[in-house]
């Protein structure tokens, strides 16, 4: 998985393992205070981004990568704030491991899918 999506596959994907401070700017202003955004949603955000700030592009971006392309391509899906909140330190955002999440979420979805409890 890292060699063909160079994504981090190593580390620990608990939430609450994660720091997370005065990160309050793109939840706030473009999604709310909501503890979860619907995928629908930011695709409204994504289109209606202001043009003058390119790091607020570029986190918008990404939360619209990750709610349409690589969480789950469900449109129930639903983004939670954790990610939202991760987003506003990009630093932070580039070190999860998200191959390790990517790959356990599609390991779920074929389970799901394929009606059994394990692979």
């Amino acid at each position: 998985m890292t060699l063909i999506t160079d994504l981090r596959c190593d580390g620990d994907t608990k939430e609450s393992l994660w720091k997370i401070d005065n990160m309050n700017h793109i939840g706030p202003t473009y999604f709310g205070d909501k503890d979860r955004s619907k995928r629908h949603f930011m695709k409204i955000v994504f289109d209606t981004v202001p043009t003058n700030n390119d790091e607020v592009k570029v986190k918008v971006a990404l939360l619209y990568l990750l709610s349409n392309v690589m969480l789950t391509n469900s449109p129930s899906m639903q983004l939670p704030k954790f990610y939202i909140d991760l987003v506003d330190d990009l630093e932070l955002f580039n070190k999860n491991p998200w191959g390790k999440l990517l790959w356990d979420e599609t390991r779920d979805q074929m389970e799901v899918g394929q009606g059994r409890e394990t692979l």
